[in-house]
């Protein structure tokens, strides 16, 4: 009985093949030519970020691991949320993901008469102070354990960890720390790390810098961004050098777009690129039009 129903199916979908390959005008075969090669275009730069290349906001083309499936998917996301880097930096404008998940960077909490903490409704309450989620482990820091009081109600109450437990915090200002492998994957928050060259200011909860070689006064080696400094953290490094762009048998190569994005080129010239194959198809036109001008 499903057969049939299958079978006109795939009836219709052919036909509505056919229509528009064969038998729409040439105008509406023309967009939709342009229309695949965005579209295929978009796909395959999609999936050279998911296997490791990236673009720096100086169009240099670099590689990150391939099997850094999680860390090439946040470079993707901050690559469309790039902003550039001063003194000062707030949570928000480097990580605008931080809410996603369980992911949140730092909190406000006050000590209660009963020696647990709650969270804080108003940060200007001077009992009131902020702490950086993942304590000694993930950053350099002062260690504290924070136990929620069982009143609050939160995720992160003592219902869940128990009422002798607690969550580790750094208090005071936190330092950036350089990452094992179970850090990175397992223990810590890969969307709460700390910029390079940077602190995380205790009293007013933004990032302050802290090398004034990354992000200060002599920065003459900082990266710009916050994409720059991302990939400098995961240890990308260059696809070509200098000698193996020179190289004539480099015939496909990978090239950055003014939107930072890496996408193949033959020759130096993105195949993929709609706007080249709309260029080569007004020269067509103007080449027929011209051409059955000269036979009149």
């Amino acid at each position: 009985m499903g057969l049939p129903i299958v079978s006109e199916i795939w009836d219709g979908i052919r036909w509505i093949i056919d229509f528009f390959i064969n038998k729409s005008p040439k105008p509406i075969k023309i967009l939709l030519f342009l229309l695949f090669l965005l579209l295929f275009g978009s796909i395959i730069s999609f999936f050279l970020h998911l296997s490791g290349i990236h673009c720096t906001t100086e169009k240099e083309v670099v590689k990150n691991d391939v099997i850094d499936i999680a860390g090439n998917m946040n470079l993707i996301w901050i690559k469309n949320h790039n902003i550039d880097f001063d003194e000062n930096v707030t949570l928000d404008e480097v990580h605008p993901y931080r809410d996603i998940g369980f992911g949140i960077c730092q909190r406000q909490y006050r000590q209660t008469n009963l020696g647990c903490y709650v969270a804080c409704d108003n940060i200007t309450d001077s009992d009131c102070d902020y702490y950086y989620t993942g304590g000694e482990e993930c950053y350099t820091c002062n260690e504290t354990t924070l136990k929620m009081c069982e009143e609050t109600g939160s995720f992160f109450g003592s219902e869940l960890f128990g009422s002798g437990s607690g969550i580790p915090y750094c208090s005071g200002d936190a330092y950036p720390k350089e990452w094992t492998w179970t850090q990175k994957w397992l223990k810590c928050n890969r969307r709460c790390e700390i910029p390079l060259g940077y602190k995380w200011d205790s009293d007013e909860g933004y990032y302050l810098c802290d090398d004034d070689d990354i992000c200060g006064a002599n920065a003459t080696n900082r990266p710009q961004t916050r994409l720059d400094d991302a990939l400098t953290q995961t240890g990308a490094t260059l696809l070509y050098d200098n000698t193996e762009k020179r190289d004539y048998k480099k015939l496909i190569t990978i090239k950055c777009t003014n939107n930072l994005n890496p996408e193949l080129t033959f020759f130096g010239i993105p195949v993929f690129n709609y706007k080249i194959w709309l260029i080569i198809i007004v020269i067509a036109i103007m080449f027929i039009f011209l051409t059955n001008i000269k036979r009149h």
